[in-house]
């Protein structure tokens, strides 16, 4: 088993996961800070790590040799994981667009989105998330959007939010029941219909970045760069709320009764998903670069000082 990084030297580097050996190494000229994806065998061709460097440039790496198999420049950064849907990669990049790249050859098939932002803006962005025939993405200037995913067609357009220094919808829209779920920076989470791009119900809240839904529990978990972390109902009722250390924070994992994140100095962090209660923080040296990986029982995150830490997922359930 592999664990494939991108790194600030402008390195892609394959290390086997029991001792961090190397197994290739891909070198650009500009460096790589966002997560890298990995595809499942795709018509016929194995799998395949994907990653964009700061530059642009999104490269696909055949997971197995190292070997480039084709590269597109989208002329922007991405700090997103990329949404991968059979053959096609749906990319969120800094300057507000949503690009549809065949996976096979790396061809555009749309481009779509918002005017770039003119001021400044929080670092990061939202995934762009795939429901049915249904794409829904947000960008840095607070409005919230879905497009049909054959051709990137406009279905609806819908400002979460007008006022406020920062309006920036960064993070990942999350599917619950008929709505989903967007978050602004300045005015918190809004839960709009699927349909119409409606207000079902907002809650306010300030700095969120990360939103995960649990649907075994019809919770959605939210954490803010402040340093708050809420669980709420499909409705927006809030079930718990819990202070930690303000930080940069990760996307949000969940897994069977636990909430796995990183957050600034605190590290690796573990919280419970019925209540919100921390029970696990590993120091990393330095805050977490991109996202962590869980994929079975094993995790991995890569910190800003360029370590790699591969953690097992133990028991009851914490990471070791």
């Amino acid at each position: 088993r592999l664990v494939i990084a991108g790194q600030p030297e402008g390195d892609i580097k394959a290390r086997t996961l029991h001792d961090g050996g190397l197994v290739w190494s891909f070198h650009h000229r500009a460096p790589f800070g966002g997560s890298v994806t990995i595809t499942k065998k795709i018509a016929g061709i194995s799998e395949m790590a994907l990653a964009i460097a700061r530059d642009g440039v999104l490269f696909a790496i055949d997971v197995a040799s190292g070997a480039k198999r084709w590269e597109v420049n989208l002329h922007a950064d991405s700090r997103a994981p990329i949404e991968v849907i059979g053959d096609l990669g749906l990319i969120a990049t800094v300057d507000n667009k949503v690009h549809a790249i065949g996976l096979v050859k790396g061809d555009v098939r749309w481009t779509v989105g918002r005017p770039p932002a003119s001021g400044l803006t929080i670092e990061g962005h939202a995934r762009p998330v795939r429901f049915g025939d249904t794409v829904f993405a947000s960008f840095s200037d607070g409005v919230a959007e879905a497009y049909r995913l054959s051709d990137g067609s406009r279905i609806w357009s819908t400002p979460l939010a007008l006022t406020g220094e920062f309006v920036d919808a960064d993070s990942d829209p999350v599917v619950v029941g008929e709505t989903v779920i967007f978050s602004s920076y300045s005015d918190g989470l809004s839960a709009l219909g699927i349909a119409d791009g409606r207000p079902r119900w907002q809650r306010p809240a300030s700095s969120i970045v990360s939103v995960a839904y649990d649907s075994k529990k019809d919770q959605i978990v939210a954490a803010s760069a402040n340093g708050d972390l809420w669980g709420l109902s499909g409705d927006g009722t809030l079930r718990f709320h819990t202070r930690f250390p303000r930080g940069p924070i990760s996307r949000l994992v969940l897994r069977d009764r636990w909430i796995i994140f990183s957050s600034g100095d605190s590290g690796l962090v573990v919280c419970s998903s019925d209540d919100g209660e921390p029970l696990q923080a590993t120091a990393l040296g330095s805050s977490a670069l991109g996202d962590i990986a869980l994929v079975g029982d094993d995790l991995a995150v890569l910190s800003s000082k360029g370590f790699l830490f591969a953690f097992a997922y133990g028991t009851p359930g914490l990471v070791r």
